[in-house]
């Protein structure tokens, strides 16, 4: 009997091992594409956040902007784009202002927020605000946001 076992054994001798050696590479097939998945969401969240610090680095630019129009001289811009200059807003983040006359009181305010490549990512985010300014009573306001801002934006 112990002969027709050897026997039947025959030939198969490194079949345990090339069944390990799959098992491993199967293994680590699947770890690879764990570690793959992690690193793409830790990249996503990051993004995310430099996007949020981008749209508030435009929120900032233009209600700068508001805060200093007085002193900007606003109110005598001709018609067309003018670009007011950039806004420093600290971590690695800063606001590019235009301003454009539509009539006599309203104004158009873009502020493009940006957070730099040094950080990692690099992000920017437009905001359009329409603005009216009452040159006679030195009164200036931001009017409610809706539909209209979007594709006001020459960049």
């Amino acid at each position: 009997m112990g002969r027709a076992v050897r026997a039947n054994l025959r030939g198969r001798e490194g079949f345990a091992l090339g069944i390990t050696v799959m098992a491993l590479l199967v293994a680590g097939a699947l770890i690879g594409v764990l570690f793959w998945g992690a690193m793409v969401e830790a990249w996503a969240g990051r993004a995310v956040g430099e996007a949020a610090r981008a749209r508030a680095a435009a929120d900032a630019g233009w209600e700068a902007t508001l805060a200093g129009w007085a002193s900007l001289g606003a109110d005598t811009v001709g018609p067309g784009w003018r670009l007011l200059g950039g806004v420093p807003i600290g971590a690695g983040a800063s606001a590019t202002v235009r301003l454009r006359r539509l009539n006599r009181r309203l104004f158009l305010v873009e502020s493009a927020g940006e957070v730099g490549p040094g950080s990692g990512v690099g992000s920017r985010r437009t905001v359009v605000v329409l603005v009216d300014s009452d040159s006679g009573s030195g009164a200036v306001r931001s009017l409610p946001r809706g539909p209209w801002w979007f594709g006001l934006s020459p960049w």
